[in-house]
C-alpha cells in the first residue's frame, strides 16, 4: 500500500490576525479521483501563534451530507493542535472512488478565544470550496447545525445549510488529504508550482478537472502555488505590509520542500517570474530586479532538482502583464519578459520534459504585451477562468497529447 494525495494545498504564513473558531465547523470539499482503501488528514497549525483545540475531524459525502467515517488523531478524537505544529490522522478503513464529492469536516472546541491563523490556500477556489458553520456547543451532528451565512445568527437554529460558496478557499488547519493505494496501482500525481496564478485555482482547477475526467482513477493534481511568490528572493511587499509574509521563501528554496513534502509526484507543472519580473522595480528595490538570465538558470536549476527526484517537469512561459498607460518600470520587465520566454522556447528541451507558450496563449493580438481583455480578472495579471482553462488546454495537451476534454 502507498499513501497518494487526494486533495492539498500548501500552508501559507499570511501573517493576519487570527480569526476567532469557538464553535465553528469548517467543511473543505472536493472531488477525488483515487481508488483507495484507507484515508487520512492532515492539519497544520505551522504559522500559528496559538495552541487550537479540536472537538471533531469527520469525513462526509458532500453530495447527501451523510457521515462516511470519524477521523482521530493519537487514537483521540479530541485533540489540541500546538503552534508550529502538524498531524496526520490516524488511518481510517473508508474506499474512495473517482468523482466522489467528499467533505472535510473540522470543528472547533467551544472554547473562549479559540482562534486560528487561516492558511489561505486559494482566493478563488475553482476546483473546492470551504466554508464555515456554527455547532451548538458540545454538538457534532447536523441536526445541531448554526449558520450565520444561511442567514441564521449565531446561536439560533437554521432551516438551511451554508452551501459552497465559489471564492471560499480558505481552509483552516486541513492542507492535505490522502488515500492509500494497492501497490501496483499506476497513479499519476501532478504537482502544480508557482505564485498566485497558480494558488488562485482557476488555470490548476480547469487543469484538475480535465485529468480527473479523461482519466478516472489515474491522475490525481495538488497545488504549490503562493501567491506573490518570487522564483529567485523572498518577498517584497509594499509599505504599510511590511510584517506580511505570505508571499513565501523564493521559489528555488521551497521547491524541493513544497514540491515533495507528503509525495513524490510523477509530473510538476511549472509556472512562475511573473513577480520576479514586477515586484522589484514596482515597489521601489531596483537593486533586486534580476536579470532574465538569472531566471533562466532559477528554472532550470528548479528542473534539476525535479528530475533528481524522479519527476518530469513541463514549464509554462510568462504570460502578459502590461496595462494601458502602465507604469515606467514595465518597460524594461517587459523586454525582460520577451527574453525570458523566448530562452525558455528555445532551449527548454535541454532542460524540461515540455514547453507551454502561455505568453502567446493568453495575449492580445493588438497588444501583446497584455492578455486578451476576456481573459483576465480585470488587473490585467490573474487569468479568470477563460484565461486559466486556455492554459489548462495548453498544459493537458503537452503532458498527454491530447486534447482537453472540457
Amino acid at each position: 500500500m502507498s499513501w497518494i494525495p487526494v486533495w492539498g494545498f500548501l500552508p501559507v504564513d499570511q501573517s493576519l490576525e487570527p480569526i476567532p473558531v469557538s464553535g465553528i465547523r469548517r467543511s473543505l470539499v472536493f472531488t477525488n479521483n483515487v481508488s483507495g482503501r484507507r484515508v487520512r488528514v492532515k492539519v497544520s497549525n505551522l504559522y500559528g501563534t496559538e495552541p487550537v483545540s479540536v472537538s471533531r475531524l469527520a469525513l462526509a459525502d458532500a453530495v447527501d451530507g451523510s457521515l462516511l467515517t470519524e477521523l482521530t488523531v493519537g487514537g483521540k478524537r479530541q485533540f489540541t493542535l500546538d503552534p508550529k505544529e502538524e498531524l496526520w490522522s490516524d488511518p481510517a478503513a473508508f474506499e474512495t472512488r473517482p468523482g466522489q464529492k467528499l467533505k472535510v469536516m473540522i470543528e472547533f472546541a467551544d472554547q473562549p478565544g479559540q482562534r486560528v491563523t487561516t492558511i489561505g490556500n486559494s482566493y478563488s477556489a475553482f476546483s473546492f470550496q470551504a466554508y464555515s458553520e456554527f455547532v451548538r456547543p458540545g454538538a457534532g451532528s447536523d441536526a445541531s447545525l448554526l449558520t450565520a451565512s444561511a442567514g441564521g445568527q449565531a446561536g439560533q437554529e437554521s432551516t438551511q445549510k451554508a452551501a459552497p460558496q465559489p471564492g471560499a478557499g480558505i481552509s483552516y488547519l486541513v492542507c492535505e488529504v490522502q488515500a492509500d493505494v494497492e501497490e501496483g496501482d499506476t497513479v499519476r500525481t501532478v504537482s502544480c508550482f508557482g505564485d498566485s496564478i497558480t494558488s488562485f485555482d482557476y488555470f490548476s482547477g480547469w487543469l484538475t478537472k480535465a485529468f480527473y475526467q479523461q482519466f478516472p482513477g489515474m491522475v490525481t493534481v495538488v497545488n504549490r502555488g503562493i501567491g506573490g511568490n518570487r522564483l529567485l528572493r523572498g518577498p517584497i511587499v509594499p509599505i504599510p505590509y511590511q510584517d506580511f509574509r505570505g508571499f513565501g521563501p523564493a521559489g528555488v528554496k521551497r521547491f524541493g520542500s513544497d514540491t515533495y513534502r507528503d509525495e513524490t509526484p510523477t509530473d510538476v507543472v511549472l509556472f512562475i517570474c511573473v513577480n520576479d519580473l514586477m515586484h522589484a522595480r514596482q515597489f521601489g528595490h531596483p537593486e533586486e530586479a534580476d536579470t532574465w538570465q538569472d531566471m533562466a538558470e532559477g528554472i532550470r536549476k528548479v528542473c534539476s532538482i525535479a528530475h533528481a527526484h524522479g519527476s518530469r517537469i513541463y514549464v509554462g512561459t510568462v504570460t502578459p502583464f502590461g496595462i494601458e498607460n502602465g507604469a515606467d518600470w514595465y518597460k524594461t520587465s517587459e523586454q525582460d519578459r520577451l527574453h525570458l520566454n523566448q530562452y525558455i522556447l528555445d532551449q527548454g528541451s535541454r532542460f524540461c520534459d515540455g514547453v507551454m507558450d502561455f505568453g502567446k496563449a493568453l495575449a492580445d493580438p493588438a497588444h501583446p504585451d497584455r492578455q486578451m481583455p476576456d481573459c483576465h480578472v480585470g488587473d490585467g495579471l490573474h487569468p479568470n477562468s477563460k484565461g486559466g482553462k486556455i492554459m489548462a488546454a495548453l498544459t493537458f495537451e503537452t503532458m498527454t497529447g491530447k486534447k482537453m476534454p472540457l
